[in-house]
């Protein structure tokens, strides 16, 4: 699919994001080219268990794994916390995850 859209020029100093129900597709951020998704999220659960934002936008569990962690899937599902989906495109947090998620641009 190909998408094309002018935007105003004071939308290149923020970040942007495309979002496809709660999966992150692409982003932009400052002075940066877009990202896009080239590998989807195998849903491991392997960045909930020690989460790399230590409870700053997550409630966590005594263990330090988020408390919507539930048999390595997070229980809300469709309901992901939106800091969990743009969250996905912090590539230095997750791949000491060995995260499955990339993305190129």
């Amino acid at each position: 699919m190909k998408i094309e859209f002018d935007l105003p020029d004071w939308v290149d100093s923020e970040n942007l994001y495309i979002i496809s129900r709660n999966e992150l597709v692409a982003y932009k951020l400052p002075n940066e080219p877009w990202k896009i998704k080239t590998v989807r999220c195998k849903r491991c659960g392997e960045c909930c268990k020690v989460h790399p934002k230590n409870g700053a936008y997550y409630p966590l569990k005594k263990d330090g794994s988020c408390i919507h962690l539930e048999n390595n899937q997070c229980k809300l599902g469709m309901e992901k916390l939106l800091a969990c989906v743009l969250g996905e495109h912090t590539g230095k947090e997750y791949s000491r995850f060995n995260c499955s998620i990339e993305y190129k641009g």
